[in-house]
């Protein structure tokens, strides 16, 4: 059995909680999985009683949660590399003997204080206040405790090669192993026909301070100028401000997987002004209803989107509002949305990710057992 940990999260559309549900949902069919919701909201508590067919142990006390997990006796427990929850994973593995306990990275604590990227303005004081003052805690004392963790931690994924690349050299954590995040192909799909379209997507980032609101603005400006409706989601408090200002935009919150591939299907392009991307669902679930994106060329974008065949990819600020003003004056966009689609099934979808993450689990377990013998 493989037990995936979630823990203090509210909706089963956070970007630490789809990867396992997409996980989960391929693996069901070969694997026994199931599910441990430790202080979850009730949204995705209801979520996945609905959705999965699957023991699920919902609890707001680590100790009778742990109780809960062994009763189970799972061979995997996957969790995610927020520091919190690092240190319930290790908990739970002091408790279980012969459990295999995996940490599936996508978060990087400690980044904020080494990375100018980001734009910390419209982050909840108490957020701003830490990560303004984690700039003057030496990296190495900051991510001490973090480090630890994952290295208490039987086998560590990436989920990404650039996050594969910072665990290595920033942090010094030896990996066992790359698998991008599954993408659902049956609700990320083309829906409505975005042929001429007069509509682009805008993604504000998520609630790290991810998007500069001053290059957002000025995307903002350019796309107005050429008459297109704007589609904003992310960021609330980036969207009010843009919003005020900006009276032809449009902004959506809460939506459902559904009503956001509807967005992209029908948009001409959807544009991602972040530079701090791990990995990209964004870019990679406009790719898979066959809309393509404008973006950064750095970190995760890089390995997801085919430069001039599944999107663009700008050097610098420059160059991105140089592509966007060329896109948005071309009637015809010269790429092959079929193509596009392909591309994400053929590298992201929920086949491909659990496949990966199946023979990682396999290599890892079989390396030990011949290590024991």
């Amino acid at each position: 059995m493989i037990v995936f940990l979630i823990a203090g999260q509210k909706k089963p559309y956070e970007g630490a909680v789809r990867p396992f549900c997409n996980f989960a949902k391929g693996l069901s069919e070969e694997a026994e999985v199931s599910f441990a919701l430790f202080n979850c909201g009730r949204e995705l508590v209801k979520y996945i009683e609905t959705n999965f067919d699957a023991p699920i142990i919902i609890s707001n006390y680590q100790n009778k949660l742990i109780a809960e997990i062994v009763k189970l006796n799972p061979q995997f427990i996957i969790g995610d590399d927020d520091l919190s929850r690092l240190r319930l994973l290790n908990a739970i593995k002091r408790e279980i003997r012969n459990v295999k306990v995996a940490v599936y990275v996508q978060i990087l604590y400690g980044s904020h204080a080494i990375c100018r990227s980001f734009d910390i303005r419209f982050l909840p004081p108490r957020e701003k206040c830490y990560f303004t003052l984690s700039k003057f805690v030496p990296f190495f004392i900051l991510t001490r405790r973090y480090v630890a963790e994952l290295e208490r931690c039987d086998f560590i994924i990436a989920n990404s090669k650039s996050t594969a690349t910072f665990l290595q050299t920033l942090y010094g954590a030896e990996i066992h192993g790359i698998v991008y995040p599954p993408i659902d192909m049956e609700s990320f799909k083309p829906i409505l026909s975005n042929k001429d379209s007069k509509d682009v997507m805008l993604y504000l980032g998520s609630h790290g301070g991810d998007t500069p609101l001053d290059f957002t603005e000025v995307i903002v400006k350019n796309v107005l100028r050429r008459g297109y409706t704007i589609n904003m989601f992310g960021n609330a408090n980036i969207a009010l401000t843009i919003k005020s200002k900006y009276p032809g935009t449009i902004y959506y919150k809460n939506l459902s997987d559904r009503e956001l591939a509807e967005l992209y299907s029908r948009s001409r392009i959807t544009i991602c002004p972040q530079r701090w991307e791990m990995f990209g669902y964004v870019e990679v679930e406009s790719m898979a209803c066959g809309t393509p994106v404008v973006a950064f060329n750095c970190m995760g974008v890089q390995e997801t989107v085919i430069d001039g065949k599944t999107g663009w990819l700008a050097k610098n600020r420059r160059e991105f509002l140089k592509m966007l003003d060329f896109i948005l004056r071309n009637k015809e966009i010269q790429m092959d949305r079929d193509f596009i689609r392909r591309h994400v099934e053929e590298n992201f979808s929920i086949n491909t990710s659990v496949r990966k993450l199946e023979e990682v689990l396999k290599v890892i377990v079989d390396d030990q057992e011949k290590y024991l013998r």
